[in-house]
C-alpha cells in the first residue's frame, strides 16, 4: 500500500478558513484564501466552483447560513447529517457524473469510519486500485457504488481480474453502497458491506468486450451481494449506533 501526502478533505478546509472570518463574511473575503486551497489542491482548476459547492454543503449541513448577495453567517453549531447532493452547478450532466464525482464529495463530506472513531474518510488518488477512500486513523479502505436504482443482491463491479485476485488475499475493501435519487438530488439509502465478507466465489466475471468496442478485451465483473452483511447507515446517521452494528458483524463472522 504506497503512501502519498493527502491534504484535508475540502470541508475541512473551508471550515478552517470561516473560523478566522467574522461570525458574519462575504465570499470576497473568504477568496483570500484560494492560494491556500490551490496549494492544498494545484490540479484542480475549478477552485471558485470547489468553494461554492462546499458552501452549499455545509449549509446542508447546518453549519452556515446564507444571507443573500454573497453573505454568509457561521452558525458554530456540529455538521448535522445530510442526504442532499450538491454538485458543481448542481448541474448532472451524465449519470457516471452522479455515480462519481458528486457522489464521492457526498461521502467525503457526511460518511465516516464505521470500523473505528474517525470522523472523516480521505478521498483517495484517482486510478486507486480498489478503493475510493481510506480511514486515516485505522487504514481502512473503502470503495463506493453508486445506482439510481433500489440496491439489489448483484453489485457492479469494475475489472474482474484485480478484483478476483484481491477475494483470494481477503482484501476487499468495503463497499459503500449509495442509492440515490437523480430527480430529487438526494442520498436514499446506504448501506456498508464488510469486503471481508466478499469472497472469491462472489467475483463473477463478464464476457470480455468485443474487438470493436472502445475497451476491447477489457473484462468486467459483478459481484453476488445475496446473503452478504451490511450495515444501514441513513436509518441510523448516529455514529455510535451505527459502529456498534458494525462490530456485532465482526463478531459474528
Amino acid at each position: 500500500m504506497s503512501n502519498f501526502h493527502k491534504p484535508k478533505a475540502w470541508k475541512d478546509l473551508i471550515h478552517d478558513a470561516i473560523q478566522t472570518l467574522p461570525r458574519e463574511f462575504t465570499l470576497d473575503q473568504l477568496a483570500a484564501f484560494e492560494g491556500k486551497f490551490s496549494k492544498s489542491y494545484p490540479t484542480n482548476k475549478n477552485i471558485d466552483a470547489k468553494v461554492r459547492q462546499t458552501l452549499q454543503i455545509l449549509r446542508d449541513q447546518g453549519t452556515l447560513e446564507f444571507l443573500g448577495k454573497g453573505k454568509y453567517r457561521r452558525l458554530d453549531l456540529p455538521a448535522a447529517f445530510s442526504l442532499q447532493l450538491r454538485g458543481p452547478e448542481r448541474v448532472y450532466k451524465s449519470k457516471s457524473q452522479i455515480g462519481g464525482n458528486i457522489i464521492e464529495t457526498w461521502v467525503e463530506t457526511n460518511l465516516f469510519c464505521v470500523a473505528c472513531g474517525s470522523n472523516s474518510l480521505r478521498r483517495l488518488p484517482r486510478n486507486t486500485k480498489l478503493a475510493d477512500f481510506d480511514c486515516q486513523q485505522c487504514s481502512a479502505r473503502y470503495q463506493v457504488k453508486a445506482t439510481g436504482k433500489p440496491l439489489k443482491d448483484k453489485i457492479l463491479g469494475a475489472a474482474f481480474a484485480p478484483l478476483h485476485e484481491a477475494a483470494l488475499r481477503s482484501e476487499v475493501p468495503n463497499y459503500i453502497c449509495v442509492q440515490y435519487d437523480e430527480k430529487e438530488s438526494i442520498v436514499r439509502h446506504v448501506r456498508v458491506i464488510p469486503g471481508r465478507a466478499i469472497t472469491a466465489d462472489r467475483v463473477l466475471a463478464r464476457k470480455k468486450l468485443g474487438p470493436h468496442a472502445r475497451r476491447h478485451g477489457f473484462q468486467g465483473c459483478n459481484v453476488n451481494a445475496k446473503g452478504l452483511p451490511f450495515v444501514e447507515v441513513t436509518s441510523s446517521p448516529q455514529k455510535q449506533i451505527v459502529r456498534k452494528d458494525w462490530k456485532n458483524l465482526s463478531n459474528r463472522q
